[in-house]
């Protein structure tokens, strides 16, 4: 085709009829490539915000356990433990329910030296709002010092309680958001010194093997894992039969190993895992045994808290 411009010819060759018809489908492709190409970076950017997440949200977890001290947290359940209310006809309610259903618990329980090792088998009774068998672990560490100091001679059989009734009394005073948080050491040691035990509290670790050299039966309560708060928290008797061994601990059901050293015993808790938050020492009322020297005496006073 010839074209003027400016007075000029000018040979200009259009394209070709194929170049000039429209293509749908061309432009289809480019719009899902585009749409690919988004996905992509949209892709990328939302894994980078999963992983910035879950940075995040391990850190909060393991941020308690490795950060906050056990005085902070003791003192955070006692809190808890004050603002609580009493519900006596919630406590009563299940304490009838707890009677029924813990007469077929007792056979097994006798079984085992008096202790319950088996937290898991108890759905059937009830602490608070809950079962006995996802918070009631700081009650069942009772009813084992009970029974270990009974064992050993230190009190006679009408000390020595059932569940259900401390169940009851730990309803009353010590649990934790209607028993969903467990129950407080704090009230642990109360109930003790309740019933005219000596007792100490301790959060320091470094002073645990001190206390238990002390003490004729130890309650202690840790992080399940170091790393995360999710694993949350347990609590357990730990009797001086020729050492130390764990009372429903983590032994699926068994008694713990003994350990000549309460320093081992600490180590090999969980797998390793575990980290303790603080120790109940409890000594039968009567007895004498001064705290070793290399503690300065600080130790060797009645119901301290440390």
């Amino acid at each position: 085709m010839l074209i003027m411009i400016g007075g000029l010819p000018v040979i200009h060759r259009l394209q070709s009829d194929g170049d000039l018809k429209y293509d749908p489908m061309k432009k289809k492709k480019s719009a899902e490539e585009d749409k690919k190409r988004n996905g992509r970076h949209k892709s990328a950017s939302s894994s980078a915000l999963r992983g910035a997440a879950k940075n995040v949200k391990a850190y909060a977890v393991s941020f308690v356990p490795q950060r906050v001290s056990g005085r902070t947290a003791l003192g955070f359940m006692e809190f808890l433990r004050a603002v609580q209310p009493r519900r006596a006809a919630l406590a009563e309610g299940n304490l009838y329910g707890n009677l029924y259903a813990y007469a077929k618990h007792r056979e097994r329980v006798t079984r085992q030296d008096g202790y319950i090792e088996d937290q898991e088998n108890y759905s059937d009774l009830r602490y608070g709002s809950v079962t006995v068998s996802y918070a009631g672990c700081e009650v069942i560490a009772v009813a084992n010092v009970l029974n270990a100091l009974r064992r050993a001679g230190l009190i006679g059989d009408e000390m020595d309680r059932e569940l259900p009734h401390l169940l009851y009394s730990f309803e009353m005073n010590g649990k934790l958001l209607e028993g969903r948080f467990g129950t407080s050491p704090g009230a642990l040691r109360d109930y003790m010194k309740y019933c005219g035990f000596e007792t100490w509290l301790c959060t320091d670790p470094k002073i645990f093997p001190i206390v238990a050299g002390m003490s004729d039966v130890l309650i202690l309560t840790c992080y399940n894992d170091e790393k995360n708060l999710l694993k949350e928290v347990h609590t357990f008797c730990i009797s001086k039969e020729d050492g130390y061994r764990t009372h429903n601990a983590y032994n699926r059901g068994k008694a713990g190993y003994r350990y000549e050293r309460f320093e081992d015993l600490l180590r090999s808790l969980n797998g390793g895992l575990a980290k303790p938050i603080c120790l109940v020492g409890v000594r039968a009322a009567g007895k004498s045994a001064a705290a070793p020297e290399s503690d300065a005496g600080s130790l060797n006073r009645k119901e301290k808290d440390m």
